[in-house]
């Protein structure tokens, strides 16, 4: 439970415990226990609700894990982003040689940091994503 406190109060910004105010530091920290929610889920909550602003009455967040599972190496990986993937493609063509080269280097580094597969003629890559459904507020 003191985890609990400690968090929502590095969430809050360190609330003065003698104030009606801090009352709010143990009902989140209850509140989180018994949601099972970690600080993580709480920044992305504030994070998507300031970005929606009034727009929504209703979120959920749900972390979401795709695998990325391709037929060839790593560097088969960024070879095909480099050609087929938009926003790599345009990436690539904004640079110059050396800075391509550089970017090819770095992208292989965390492709063939992040594969879980045994087979060298295979790279298998855990990623997460933030799904993310409102229900749009009432006019």
């Amino acid at each position: 439970m003191s985890l609990a406190y400690a968090t929502v109060n590095r969430l809050l910004g360190d609330i003065v415990k003698v104030t009606p105010t801090s009352k709010v530091v143990g009902d989140m920290a209850l509140f989180m226990l018994v949601k099972g929610l970690t600080e993580r889920e709480i920044e992305d909550m504030k994070t998507v609700r300031e970005r929606f602003g009034e727009g929504v009455s209703d979120l959920r967040l749900t972390r979401v894990i795709y695998q990325f599972d391709y037929p060839f190496s790593a560097a088969g990986v960024v070879d095909l982003l480099r050609e087929h993937y938009g926003p790599t493609t345009r990436a690539f063509a904004a640079l110059s040689g050396d800075q391509q080269k550089a970017l090819y280097a770095e992208l292989l580094a965390l492709w063939s940091s992040h594969d879980q597969s045994s087979d060298p003629n295979r790279t298998v890559v855990d990623a997460e994503y933030l799904e993310v459904v409102g229900v749009r507020a009432a006019r």
